[in-house]
């Protein structure tokens, strides 16, 4: 047993789980959730520009199959709409339902809320540190493990 790595696998697998949990409860899968994070920050960045399906799976790195399994399941649960280019019908663009988001805004406030108590808990300077930490082991891993082709 590595003394580093087995903790660390562990404290991993500790937090996934916690915050799947906490997704499972407000009736939201994670990959759902990530859908619906790529849409809202699109809506946040300019709203007058759709978003396909494909960006969806380039943002969130989720394969494209997955992204579509869970947009027709976000549709089913009437959060999400879809609509066919006018120009091109083959060009699917995805927009956030505005008078169904609030399954995705209850779970993105209780994810603001839970880093809110880590920033707490931690200080500003430490929490920082372990985002950008974060984010090395994030683009670490797909380096490592890049996902094929979407």
């Amino acid at each position: 047993m590595n003394t580093t790595s087995e903790p660390l696998l562990h404290a991993w697998l500790h937090l996934a789980t916690t915050i799947d949990n906490v997704s499972i409860s407000a009736g939201l899968t994670r990959n759902e959730m990530m859908v619906c994070y790529a849409l809202y920050l699109q809506d946040q960045r300019d709203p007058s520009i759709p978003i396909t399906p494909t960006q969806i799976a380039q943002r969130t790195k989720i394969r494209k199959s997955q992204v579509n399994r869970n947009l027709n399941q976000l549709e089913e649960k009437g959060i999400i709409t879809r609509e066919h280019s006018k120009i091109d019908r083959r060009r699917v663009f995805v927009h956030l339902n505005k008078d169904n988001v609030h399954a995705f805004e209850k779970e993105y406030r209780v994810g603001l809320d839970l880093v809110d108590e880590v920033v707490k808990f931690l200080g500003v300077e430490r929490a920082n540190d372990i985002a950008r930490a974060m984010e090395d082991v994030a683009k670490l891993a797909e380096e490592q493990f890049p996902m094929g082709p979407m």
